[in-house]
């Protein structure tokens, strides 16, 4: 998880998700109300939304639902999504 907070330029909360036990399994599960709880700022919670949004939706195949539609303002481009995707152990 540090690898990808470092590549989205969110470093400073790996303490928190090191605190918190937070492994690239969980951070896929989590949504904003956990990032929320981690005291992470909102615009730091939309980056990772939708760095992992944009990930776990393009590997599992599935459609987008309402839920994702403030991450889809936050996706990062294809090359950072291929990234996150290699970090997370992600198959795109």
């Amino acid at each position: 998880v540090a690898e990808l907070l470092q590549l989205l330029g969110l470093s400073s909360y790996a303490p928190y998700f090191q605190t918190e036990e937070i492994d690239c399994e969980a951070l896929l599960l989590m949504q904003s109300s956990d990032f929320f709880e981690l005291q992470l700022e909102e615009r730091d919670r939309n980056t990772l939304l939708g760095a992992v949004a944009c990930v776990s939706w393009s590997a599992s195949g599935r459609q987008r639902t309402a839920r994702h539609s403030v991450e889809v303002l936050f996706a990062p481009p294809v090359e950072l999504a291929q990234q996150i995707a290699r970090i997370l152990g992600v198959n795109e």
